[in-house]
């Protein structure tokens, strides 16, 4: 799942749907967070040696991230009787299909 498109595609769906906002926000640090073990793992396959040095700069904002959504997560949580209908696609995966397209390998 491409950071970008979840970005793209939650920042629209909360001008549609202000309430939903700080739940979106939530997904979108998410997926920005877990771009940081992919860039280490991406790393650790084309250069191993330089590996654990990336894990050391980025592990304070990996756990910073995981903070800020624990917090987030307990903090947006739903009461009792207040949750809407669930979509059927929030992330909109076509465009995430269309980001991760083999045409956009070639310049990775």
């Amino acid at each position: 799942m491409s950071s970008t498109a979840v970005t793209l595609a939650f920042s629209r769906q909360s001008r549609l749907k202000p309430a939903r906002a700080p739940a979106l926000g939530l997904g979108i640090l998410a997926a920005c967070t877990m771009l940081l073990p992919q860039v280490v793992a991406v790393t650790a396959v084309v250069a191993p040696l330089v590996a654990p040095s990336v894990l050391l700069l980025l592990l304070p904002p990996l756990v910073v991230g995981a903070g800020l959504l624990a917090v987030g997560a307990v903090r947006i949580r739903p009461r009792p009787g207040t949750v809407e209908g669930v979509e059927r696609n929030p992330l909109r995966l076509g465009t995430a299909i269309q980001m991760r397209s083999p045409s956009r390998w070639c310049c990775w």
